[in-house]
């Protein structure tokens, strides 16, 4: 997998041209190995695209978002906010069809001298990754130790007490979740039909179809193949006229 980090952090403060060059350094990574994946660090998308008006996520800029909001301690909103910040960023790939999945950073860093992020309780772990993870709107969900020794000292892998939480959450949330077991999509995906990405028209793509039959989605991901925004019989037709091709 490859990862690009922060780019609008990492683009010398230049959005004019921000976009366009993580579209293009995307391209360029699946010039080179398309099967990789793009893991691509972003900040929240609808607060980032606030803070800055010349940021725009589209299409072409990774196979994977991540997005997070530090909630423990408030330095950056509280875990509700982070909750209805997801909500929000889930609507927007909705809106735009943007083929990528969805992942959430859960911050596990802590100590900085200001007081204002710290390393959660066990439960406040546990119940925040359990409480966001059962909104439906993920594909997925890291823990992101971030190792800055000048502003932190405390991190999960030094946390030793909050190492159960994984199984915990696996066992008791995960399990029984709504996050998604699908492919990592990517815009490469090019044949009508193929809801999965997988480079075939086939079943697999037909249960997509029929289980957002009628639903108000957007995307190839949910059998939406003429993206409009409704799943309905045109769709079919679409991934019939593919079938096995």
């Amino acid at each position: 997998m490859f990862n690009i980090n922060e780019p609008y952090w990492s683009a010398g403060l230049n959005l004019a041209t921000a976009n366009d060059d993580i579209r293009n350094l995307y391209a360029a990574m699946k010039r080179i190995a398309p099967d990789v994946p793009v893991f691509v660090y972003m900040d929240g998308i609808a607060d980032l695209e606030k803070q800055n008006s010349s940021a725009k996520i589209t299409n072409g800029m990774g196979d994977i978002i991540a997005v997070w909001l530090h909630c423990f301690g408030g330095a950056e909103g509280s875990c509700q906010d982070a909750i209805e910040s997801v909500k929000n960023d889930r609507k927007i790939l909705q809106e735009r069809g943007i083929n990528a999945q969805l992942f959430f950073s859960v911050q596990t860093f802590g100590g900085a001298p200001s007081g204002n992020y710290i390393m959660p309780t066990y439960s406040q772990l546990k119940n925040f990754t359990c409480e966001i993870i059962s909104t439906g709107t993920l594909d997925g969900l890291i823990y992101y130790p971030w190792r800055n020794p000048a502003e932190y000292r405390q991190y999960l892998f030094n946390s030793p007490q909050l190492h159960g939480v994984i199984k915990d959450v696996k066992e008791t949330c995960i399990n029984n979740s709504l996050m998604s077991t699908s492919p990592i999509p990517s815009i490469y995906c090019t044949k009508a039909g193929d809801a999965n990405c997988d480079n075939k028209v086939d079943g697999s793509d037909y249960v997509i179809w029929l289980n957002n039959y009628l639903q108000a989605k957007k995307g190839a991901r949910y059998g939406d193949f003429d993206n409009n925004g409704l799943i309905d019989g045109i769709d079919y037709v679409i991934w019939l006229k593919n079938y096995q091709l």
